[in-house]
């Protein structure tokens, strides 16, 4: 029987690695074995220590079968004795100290046959050599100083790149997380000698990615913000199986593949039946305890309360008194043999993988790195937005559309306006032809100023009527357009107080009067203006905006007025 045939995983035979977003990766290596007639033993060491031994697949054996693939993951004291002195960083340094070692004694000899020639030449003098042996003696000594000069510089710079070299091993080493203690032992069986380019597939734990995002936004000549923005999508690796991923392929995919056994559930049937009843122990009047229990009655649902008032107790069929009470039987829940059913919505959505482009390097450090999955022109909505009653301050908002067709994935964004970071923000998924919204940062050629007055007056009291307190409140909102261009959508966000007890604190809408109108979604106008509840539940929550459109280095003042009433001896006050 021939030896087994022994392979190392390196970069060299790495090719390909899909990561999913489940901690996990596939990983894809191509060995080129030469295969003799008949059994055939492979033994592939150098894999990662987190590699799931029931995932290795071999193919790309020819005509060649395939006899047996196992994997396992040697125990660390065994892998640590059987670790190839060729891969290892220690022998690696050992072999590139001996290089440097052997690179300074030859820089030592020609440095010493340099030291030679200059002593030889001054011991030559003109009473024991003529001119013309000076001159040939001359010649010599600068083509052989120049040779052994250029010599010990190229010997300088070859000790320096296997320095450099030592120092990112040993940076490596001191870096790299996690071992590459598996192993893959394979058995084919060849009907003559044939050379195969053995392709092994197989998962590893502690591998990851996630989305990020970039978007890039600026001011065309003029100063007014450009409605073309550019998103970069960006996924974020993480690994620390142990192998260095170094100019190799990456696919991402967003499938969450399972290492345990996964089957189709069992549907079991369901049943409805009378509640469980705890037997209620009666005393009798000779101190022994009777046992007496009844009839399950069905339950009745409770009627839905009113917004502001308290839902009614539910009650069962027929009349019910105290002593009826106290003879029911307590009602238990069920032995956990069925739970309660709810409503759970579930959705399997197609996964979706993004090669990207070229080759990438992902070191086994535990570090994020980032590769770019695709730069996406889109369009924008620019906004100016503001909420005076909270921040006087003016928001640049720009709404989004997804016009690729790319899914966007959950993840974080950092926003950049004219190659300057102003914040971060987050989507959702966003699928093609959805929006998002994110901030651009402040606009600080808007100025805003906002004022908010009341006043106080009470009714006259009198022997048939409570006394009332009205107080009356004036917002002032004032927008000064200080740009050389007109803000085309400018937003303007601001709420009423809400009466938690309306039937004795009343707030009334004064100005202005056609909000109160409005239904939710409804816009209506106020002289050049709009106003409108805003989404979605505004009207309920007494939050509204305008809407204006103002001139360049315009001004416009923005008033809502309102009444809060209540009894003249009701005390209240107004959160947030």
């Amino acid at each position: 029987m021939s030896s087994p045939i022994l392979l190392v995983a390196s970069n060299d035979d790495l090719k390909s690695v899909t990561i999913f977003k489940s901690d996990r990766a596939e990983v894809t290596r191509y060995f080129s074995v030469a295969l003799q007639s008949g059994q055939n033993d492979i033994e592939i060491t150098g894999l990662s220590s987190y590699v799931d031994v029931d995932s290795v697949r071999v193919t790309g054996l020819g005509d060649a079968r395939l006899f047996e693939a196992s994997c396992k993951v040697q125990k660390r004291e065994v892998w640590r004795k059987s670790e190839s002195l060729e891969t290892s960083d220690s022998e690696r340094i050992r072999i590139l100290n001996d290089k440097k070692t052997a690179l300074t004694q030859e820089k030592n000899v020609c440095e010493s046959a340099a030291t030679l020639l200059r002593d030889y030449g001054k011991t030559l003098s003109g009473e024991h050599i003529t001119p013309a042996d000076a001159d040939t003696f001359l010649d010599r000594y600068l083509a052989r100083g120049s040779a052994l000069a250029r010599t010990v510089a190229k010997l300088d710079e070859e000790i320096l790149q296997v320095k450099r070299e030592i120092e990112d091993i040993t940076a490596e080493g001191s870096l790299k997380k996690g071992e590459t203690a598996g192993k893959v032992n394979v058995t084919v069986m060849a009907k003559s000698q044939t050379e195969v380019l053995l392709k092994l597939i197989y998962v590893v734990r502690q591998a990851r990615w996630k989305p990020s995002y970039e978007l890039h936004a600026h001011a065309d000549e003029s100063g007014v913000p450009a409605s073309s923005v550019s998103l970069q999508y960006r996924a974020t690796i993480n690994q620390t199986t142990g192998e260095d991923w170094r100019g190799v392929t990456i696919t991402l995919s967003t499938a969450s593949p399972s290492l345990i056994d996964e089957s189709i559930p069992e549907l079991k049937p369901s049943r409805i039946s009378p509640p469980y009843q705890r037997p209620v122990a009666q005393t009798t009047s000779f101190g022994f305890a009777s046992v007496r229990s009844r009839g399950a009655q069905p339950l009745q649902s409770a009627p839905t309360g009113a917004l502001f008032g308290s839902a009614l107790a539910a009650t069962g069929s027929g009349p019910h008194t105290e002593n009826e009470e106290e003879d029911e039987a307590e009602l238990v829940d069920p032995p956990p043999a069925f739970e309660p059913v709810t409503s759970i919505a579930k959705e399997s959505p197609l996964f979706i993988s993004y090669k990207i482009d070229g080759e990438s390097s992902i070191p086994s450090d535990g570090e994020d790195h980032k590769v770019s999955i695709a730069d996406l022109p889109f369009q924008a909505t620019i906004s100016h937005v503001v909420v005076p009653k909270v921040k006087a301050v003016v928001y640049l908002e720009a709404k989004v559309k997804n016009a690729s067709d790319y899914r966007l994935m959950p993840g974080p964004v950092n926003i950049f306006f004219d190659n300057s970071f102003v914040s971060k923000t987050s989507i959702k998924d966003i699928a093609p032809g959805g929006e998002f919204t994110c901030t651009l940062g402040p606009d600080m050629g808007t100025r805003i100023t906002y004022k908010r007055s009341s006043k106080l007056e009470k009714d006259t009291a009198s022997r048939f009527s409570e006394q009332y307190a009205t107080t009356t409140y004036t917002a002032l909102t004032t927008i000064n357009n200080t740009h050389p261009f007109a803000l085309t959508k400018l937003v303007v966000r601001d709420g009423l107080p809400i009466s938690d007890d309306g039937n004795r604190v009343r707030v009334i809408l004064r100005e202005p009067s056609v909000l109160a109108e409005a239904e939710q979604g409804e816009q209506k106008e106020v002289g050049e203006h709009k106003v409108a509840w805003c989404s979605p539940s505004g009207r309920k929550d007494g939050l509204y905006e305008w809407q204006c459109a103002l001139e360049a280095e315009k001004e416009v003042t923005l008033s809502t007025s309102w009444d809060v009433k209540a009894p003249a001896d009701v005390k209240w006050i107004e959160t947030s």
